[in-house]
């Protein structure tokens, strides 16, 4: 059975012509078929603006992580691949030994600072080790695994990736079986054959109110500073010109502790993914919509815009910092460019009457 792969090592990637040899390493016959029916073409489509930027600065390792075979795993995978695709990968990882413990989608887990900071505190109860990342976009399939630095980054910056990209599934699952089999002793042996997609991360600590605050005037809110320092230059200008309230820019990484700490009662953050993700991280009544239609007030009156539901947009929310109690807004704002969904956001409240 011959395929043609990358793999990813020191630096570039190396092409060769691959030749599995079953008498080497000897696939399960049920590995075997799945592999062949999971298909050998992959369908056009886009890696995520969100994936993109978690992974633009690693770097590429050698080898497998040593205990890669005995600690516990998480996938966070694109928004392409299928659940059949799933259930392949999780066969192949029960069978090499992998302990992936559960499936979350990357657009999900780093969706916001609220959202990255739920998953960690999850991923490290049930003590994740290492993160297996699985890409599918318009070169191919890529496979990626890393240690779990256990912070809501998750990784570090430039950490290293062991990576094997193949424009087939089966080919880049069949790369990690046998590298897997040939460098690491399996120490875990009780792994589940089914992968488990549905598993519910708490975003939201306290209350949820679809309500704008009835009191912004006298609370003290802190507004992080992006990670870019242009965007914070057009904040700053931004919020002096429609935020009239007692407010300050803040360090983005502080936790709601050292906010609370420095005086503040309220921070204001804000989710950035496919708008059908943040209605169900925030716990909106989710149903079968293509399209949300947002509020948007240009002119002072209340005009609704209908944005698909798998777009990319910001949705802008007030969190209570010592109970956890969001406050997301009367209406559905959000909006593709962070000035829009904030200022949408802001005439909420000007046109309840709070601001």
């Amino acid at each position: 059975m011959d395929g043609r792969w990358e793999l990813y090592l020191s630096g570039a990637p190396v092409k060769r012509q691959m030749t599995i040899r079953m008498h080497r390493v000897s696939f399960p016959k049920k590995l075997l078929w799945l592999l062949v029916c999971s298909g050998l073409a992959w369908p056009a489509c886009a890696q995520s603006p969100i994936e993109k930027k978690w992974t633009a600065s690693w770097k590429t390792a050698q080898a497998l992580p040593d205990k890669l075979l005995a600690g516990r795993s998480v996938v966070l995978h694109g928004p392409s691949l299928t659940r059949e695709e799933l259930q392949t990968a999780q066969t192949v990882f029960q069978q090499t030994g992998i302990d992936a413990v559960g499936y979350f989608e990357t657009d999900q887990v780093f969706a916001g600072t609220d959202a990255q900071r739920s998953f960690a505190n999850y991923f490290n109860r049930r003590q994740i080790s290492f993160l297996i990342a699985l890409t599918k976009s318009e070169k191919g399939y890529l496979i990626s695994i890393v240690p779990y630095n256990r912070k809501p980054g998750l990784t570090e910056e430039g950490v290293a990736a062991w990576q094997v990209r193949s424009a087939s599934w089966r080919e880049a699952l069949m790369v990690l079986y046998t590298t897997a089999a040939r460098a690491l002793k399996r120490e875990n042996f009780l792994v589940n054959d089914l992968p488990e997609q549905d598993l519910r991360v708490g975003v939201v600590r306290g209350d949820r109110q679809e309500i704008c605050y009835p009191n912004i005037r006298l609370a003290r809110i802190a507004v992080p500073r992006f990670d870019a320092p242009a965007q914070n230059d057009s904040l700053e200008v931004f919020l002096k010109m429609h935020f009239p309230v007692k407010y300050e820019l803040v360090d983005g990484q502080w936790s709601d502790r050292e906010l609370l700490d420095r005086g503040f009662t309220f921070v204001l953050r804000h989710f950035y993914t496919r708008g059908s993700l943040i209605k169900e991280l925030l716990q909106y009544e989710v149903k079968t919509e293509t399209a949300f239609a947002t509020a948007t007030y240009p002119q002072g009156q209340l005009m609704l815009k209908p944005i698909p539901a798998r777009a990319y947009v910001y949705k802008f929310y007030l969190k209570e910092l010592e109970y956890g109690n969001l406050y997301l807004g009367s209406r559905w704002d959000a909006d593709l460019t962070w000035p829009e969904a904030l200022l949408n956001h802001i005439r909420l409240y000007q046109a309840d009457r709070r601001l």
